[in-house]
């Protein structure tokens, strides 16, 4: 038996035409687009941040070391000293014109590479692993590794201070009085991302690195040591 439909079209009955489809569709599409634009905001205010925070904390852990040890500098033990590497003047000597790569106090030393404009100036290597680039470290020594350019510290006896793609900037200053045994000494030094270049901004306020992937900042500030030492060569 065939049952007869009796469902009757209704003229009251309405559902939605292609334009307000369309239109629909248009507006969905735009606040996603503004969602999607939102949160990549975030992520890129966050990776700031966090490139700035990673610069002040390098700069603050170095400048709260290398205070605590010119304060105990031994004179006895040959005072303040400065390592130069890099012939940067082309005079065809390593002399105090060129890069400042580090400092000793008679107990404790401290070497770095140098970097100029997001190019490496400089390239000292661990002793037990010549294939792998210093950062910034802190060792042990009664300064030899500031009288004997050849010298190197090892990794095993090396505490890093900078790392996770920072990088230390020249100039890297040093300013005591040599002519006053016992006096202030201030060590002036600079940390930026390893790429940083010439086109990053040239404060701790950061800006986008020339280069670098989206949501990449580069930072770089300049920290200024000041301490009473002893001893100065």
């Amino acid at each position: 038996m065939i049952k007869k439909r009796t469902d009757k079209f209704n003229p009251n009955q309405k559902g939605f035409t292609i334009t307000e489809l369309s239109i629909a569709m248009s507006m969905l599409s735009v606040l996603l687009i503004i969602i999607l634009m939102s949160i990549l905001n975030i992520i890129s205010v966050y990776n700031k941040g966090i490139t700035l925070k990673r610069v002040n904390q390098s700069g603050r852990a170095i400048s709260a070391e290398i205070q605590s040890d010119l304060r105990q500098a031994k004179s006895g033990g040959g005072g303040i000293g400065e390592r130069h590497d890099e012939d940067t003047n082309n005079d065809g000597a390593t002399d105090e014109n060129d890069a400042l790569t580090g400092i000793c106090t008679g107990k404790t030393s401290y070497m770095w590479n140098v970097y100029r404009d997001g190019v490496v100036l400089t390239n000292i290597t661990y002793a037990d692993v010549p294939t792998e680039r210093i950062s910034f470290v802190k060792f042990s020594d009664d300064g030899k590794f500031c009288r004997e350019p050849a010298s190197k510290p090892t990794k095993a006896q090396s505490s890093v201070l900078v790392d996770d793609g920072l990088v230390i900037n020249e100039p890297v200053r040093l300013d005591p009085d040599k002519n006053n045994r016992h006096q202030l000494i201030r060590f002036t030094f600079t940390i930026s991302t390893e790429n940083q270049g010439s086109g990053a901004d040239t404060d701790i306020s950061g800006g986008a690195c020339q280069g670098g992937a989206d949501h990449d900042f580069c930072a770089l500030n300049t920290f200024v040591v000041t301490s009473y030492a002893k001893g100065v060569q």
